[in-house]
């Protein structure tokens, strides 16, 4: 609990700084090392960036899959996981959810500014508070072929090895560090949830 209150009085105190200072580089400045803090100070792991509960397989489940290289990045995975087609309206529900893929929390999205309700469909929900941490998604399916963006989510640092990047890896399983229970030799979502979100990001164009 102690380690709790000081992340939250941490909390507070970054971000009134960042209210007052002027500067945009020195509030990014801030942010970040805020973050880096916040790390260490609350058990967190990768799998709680994409939310609490992982659905997908374990390591000896996980469906084979081939890296290859690839064009705009080193790695692409060229052969679907799952052998149902991916449903891009199923992968954009994931890519809200902070139980799932929680992919907003980090990326901006501007189609999914405003979507439907994950639980009422009939009532509309703003998405509006997109992250900025990673880059936006505008734009995403012009910028990488469908095997590059599927090497992204199934293992971000496979595809960036040099970038240092927090992105969880989605389709990976007992890799994870201070995971939760539940996460720790599961992997966050399932081949067909790799296809669904990939079906979603393939209209971003």
């Amino acid at each position: 609990m102690k380690r709790v209150a000081e992340a939250g009085l941490t909390t507070y105190l970054m971000f009134g700084a960042t209210r007052v200072i002027g500067s945009a580089s020195l509030r990014k400045v801030l942010v970040i090392s805020w973050s880096a803090l916040l790390w260490a100070v609350v058990p967190i792991t990768p799998a709680y960036a994409a939310g609490a509960v992982c659905d997908g397989p374990r390591a000896d489940k996980l469906a084979a899959y081939k890296f290859v290289p690839g064009k705009a990045i080193d790695v692409a995975i060229e052969k679907p996981l799952a052998k149902v087609q991916g449903k891009s309206a199923r992968g954009l529900k994931i890519m809200v959810n902070p139980e799932r893929g929680n992919c907003i929390a980090c990326h901006r999205v501007s189609a999914i500014l405003t979507e439907l309700d994950l639980k009422k469909s009939e009532t509309p929900q703003k998405y509006g508070t997109h992250g900025t941490l990673g880059p936006s998604l505008d734009g995403i399916a012009g910028r990488y072929t469908i095997g590059e963006l599927r090497a992204i989510l199934v293992d971000a640092q496979a595809a960036f090895p040099e970038a240092d990047t927090i992105m969880p890896p989605y389709y990976l399983a007992g890799k994870f560090v201070r995971a939760f229970q539940t996460c720790k030799d599961r992997a966050i979502l399932s081949a067909r949830d790799i296809e669904d979100v990939l079906a979603y990001l393939s209209k971003l164009k």
